[in-house]
Parts: C-alpha cells; structure tokens; sequence
C-alpha cells in the first residue's frame, strides 16, 4: 500500500537542496567557528552570512539579533526565562489560553519559581485572542506576553499586530512563536512588533535540530547555560573581522 504524508503542520519533510548542502558544508565546516585559525573563520563567515540572509527576509535590526538554537522548544525557553529570571519589578505574566506547550508549561513553571502571578488570555469561539480582555490584563505589571501567530492545531491567524500596541503602551515586552506561521505568512519582526521570536527549520523542509531565536536589539536574556566563554577568542583580528562579534 502507498503510504501518502500530509502532516506538513506537524514536520515537513527535509528538501532535497538542504540535505545536499548539508552533506557539502559538512565536509567543508569541521571546524568550530568560534577558532581563531583559518578553518575556524571560514566556519564563522558561512554562519555570519546565514544569520545575514535571515535578517534580511525577517527585517531585523542587526543580524547578530538572531540566536541558532537546536528547537523551539529550546528558543521558547530561553526567550522566556532568560526574561522572567531577571530583576523585575513587574510581577505578572501571561499568555494566550491556547499557546503551544513548551510556552504555556513554561511560563506556569517560571510564574511559580519566581512568585508570580500567571495569567491566561482567553480565546474566542473561533480561536482568535479576545482582544477585550487583552486590554484589561496588559498593564505596567506586566513583564512579558507570549502571543503565538499562527495556533498549531487550529490554524487561527491571531491579531499580533494588536496587541503589540497594547504591549507596546504598557511597556510589557512582547513573545511571539512563530513556528507554524513560518513558510505561510510574511514574518517582519519589526512589523509584527516581537520583542522576541520563535522560528523552526523543521516547519519548511528545513533540518530536525534546527531554530531561530529573535531578540530584539537591547533586550538583555539571562543564561540558560553557563559554559566556556567566547571572550577566549576575542582577539583583535576577530574584532576587526567581525564588528559584531560579542565577546
């Protein structure tokens, strides 16, 4: 029996261009890019100019804006922890009611860890934010708002651009999982008004292990993980090469 795969939403299968420049860049990237020697550039360079052609199609700010993570899951944490972890004095955070997991579980864990209060945005019949009572919960004790863009069961499109405003007026930073949206709908960063942003490579044909973390120029995330530092390698010649380069 022919077996016919339909679940694009779930995970697209991976494009055969992308296996094959897989297999090239793989024989090509052996070494880490964070090497001062020859190898170690060219591996820096092909990631620099990955993160380029991102922020152009995305429209960010600067292209060391974007983070490569190994999930959603993983970007949706650290957007998320990385801010609510820090020092605040905004004691509320929230989250549509229909969120995917990895943010709801989330923020609920971090809420209690943290001693504050979690509240959800209810959803109308159809799917979509109410965007009445987002006016009544997004306030300046908020600290931060997690809206998905397209829902994953669904398919609702939600009104990000609304509530952005509202975010916006009461500076609440705003975070956007953008994951099933993807390959589906124009994604600016700055038009959507994200603070922070989720994108996975599985969604488009892209490889298992691969997503893209936003964070907007000036928003500072606390760790994840502590490990070696980059400052090991910031020497002048990386400096100059890569202005951007953050040690």
């Amino acid at each position: 029996m022919r077996s016919v795969y339909l679940d694009y939403n779930a995970t697209a299968p991976v494009l055969p261009d992308v296996s094959a420049h897989l297999v090239e860049w793989s024989a090509r990237l052996g070494a880490n890019p964070s090497s001062i020697h020859s190898s170690g550039r060219v591996a820096r360079e092909a990631i620099e100019a990955a993160r380029e052609t991102l922020g152009d199609r995305l429209n960010v700010e600067r292209p060391d804006s974007l983070f490569f993570v190994g999930s959603a899951t993983e970007a949706n944490a650290l957007a998320l922890e990385g801010q609510i972890s820090g020092p605040s004095k905004r004691r509320r955070v929230l989250c549509s009611a229909i969120e995917h997991p990895s943010v709801i579980r989330t923020m609920e864990a971090l809420a209690k860890r943290h001693d504050l209060d979690f509240q959800s945005i209810p959803v109308t019949a159809a799917g979509c934010i109410d965007l009445a009572a987002a006016r009544t919960l997004i306030a300046p004790d908020v600290l931060i708002c997690a809206v998905m863009l397209v829902n994953n069961e669904i398919g609702t499109i939600q009104p990000i651009q609304e509530i952005a405003a509202l975010c916006r007026a009461s500076g609440v930073s705003l975070h956007i999982d953008a994951v099933q949206g993807v390959g589906k709908l124009p994604i600016d960063v700055q038009e959507l008004g994200a603070d922070t942003l989720v994108l996975a490579g599985h969604k488009i044909g892209g490889l298992r292990g691969s997503a893209l973390l936003y964070v907007r120029p000036g928003l500072q995330l606390n760790p994840l993980f502590l490990g070696a530092s980059r400052s090991v390698v910031c020497v002048r010649e990386q400096r100059t090469r890569y202005p951007s380069y953050r040690c």
